[in-house]
């Protein structure tokens, strides 16, 4: 009961806290409330919620936290360890309010590369049969089977490197292997015995695409005897000669002044940026940009323009004009060299009516299928 923890609180005299997967860190707050120093483990979350005033350690073994308090004990000063600043609930409200309305938020994170798909075995869409989550991997359990399998997933034609992280800490040569297949797995479309040999990469293959494929399947097969572990695996599409769709979703588009609902920004009598983003890098060459949507009402203004350098460059400029079907506009894009920070906009006036459904970039000499994108990997899980 709440009294019972009370108690506990009052007399106790230092909080350990070793959790791996805490979402909120509310235990930290409470000890902090009481004024208890605290050792916790070193994530996000808690450094976040705590600050200096905790004492953190890594690792996940018990050694870990036994260290962690004779390193504790040892300090001459411990009476930082406890005091973090608490808030009220009204000026927790008002900042959160902050980092969504004014976007006041403490970390951005966008993808390094576009090309690259990433799945951890946290993933709903990776799955085990024999094997036990600890500490964010996926560890045998003595038992033969499927150690991992998923995500059962579409992947547009082109070549690709797979790369599945992990480690084989003993037995378990040679039958352990991983293999990519699809139709259930009756189709194998690459296969290897996992090695340790490499940085934590236990298996590394070549994956070429030459027709459409469903239901893909990335799997790590173990026998009894042995004990491996895995963390996860990429995807890295080596001829990224590829078009990209960028849905409006997507945290590298921004909206100034829309609505977004059932997958389309929508103008809401406001004026300014409807859309504008993603801010990639683009190579010297000829591309094609289609803006998906469409505009009912022109409005005073209304026009899209592509941007570099924070804006300050204009590469190209067009006036938006009501049209048939959902192309609300396909502007040829010519690159003399090398770019960063690609930026596509949209502009309206307050009368202008109009929906943005997605933006899709890829080169001139090809055409774009929207279930061709590599963009849309990670959507069809």
């Amino acid at each position: 009961t709440d009294a019972q923890l009370k108690i506990l609180y009052q007399n106790a005299t230092l909080f350990i806290y070793p959790s791996a997967l805490e979402g909120f860190g509310l235990p930290l707050i409470e000890a902090g409330y009481h004024n208890l120093p605290i050792i916790c483990r070193d994530i996000a979350v808690f450094r976040e919620v705590a600050g200096n005033s905790a004492y953190y350690f890594s690792g996940f073994d018990a050694s870990a936290v036994s260290n962690s308090i004779k390193k504790w004990m040892l300090l001459k000063d411990k009476t930082q360890f406890g005091k973090i600043p608490s808030l009220t609930w009204q000026q927790s409200t008002t900042n959160l309010l902050n980092v969504f309305l004014e976007k006041n938020w403490y970390k951005q994170w966008l993808p390094k590369n576009d090309n690259l798909i990433t799945y951890n075995v946290n993933h709903p869409a990776v799955h085990t049969q024999v094997g036990s989550m600890q500490a964010g991997q996926y560890v045998t359990a003595f038992k033969e089977g499927h150690l991992l399998y998923g995500p059962f997933i579409g992947l547009p034609l082109g070549q690709y490197e797979l790369k599945i992280f992990g480690e084989v800490k003993e037995k378990g040569f040679p039958q352990s292997h991983a293999d990519v297949s699809v139709s259930s797995g009756t189709q194998i479309l690459a296969h290897q015995y996992l090695d340790n040999a490499n940085n934590n990469i236990i298996a590394h293959m070549q994956l070429d695409i030459t027709e459409k494929v469903e239901g893909l399947e990335v799997r790590v097969w173990v026998p009894s005897d042995a004990y491996i572990k895995v963390r996860g695996y990429t995807f890295l599409l080596i001829n990224a000669d590829q078009g990209k769709t960028f849905l409006v979703v997507d945290p590298r588009l921004q909206s100034a002044v829309g609505t977004i609902k059932n997958g389309q920004v929508s103008t809401s009598g406001k004026s300014g940026h409807l859309l504008f983003g993603p801010f990639i890098p683009l190579a010297k060459g000829s591309y094609i940009i289609d803006v998906v949507g469409k505009c009912t009402e022109i409005g005073k203004l209304a026009y899209i323009d592509i941007a570099t350098n924070s804006g300050s460059q204009i590469l190209t400029k067009i006036a938006i004009q009501k049209q048939d079907g959902d192309m609300l506009m396909q502007l040829p894009l010519d690159l003399s060299e090398d770019i960063e920070g690609l930026e596509v906009r949209i502009y309206v006036s307050e009368d202008t009516e109009m929906y943005v459904k997605r933006i899709n970039i890829y080169p001139a000499n090809s055409e774009m299928d929207e279930e061709d994108s590599f963009e849309t990997i990670g959507l069809k899980a």
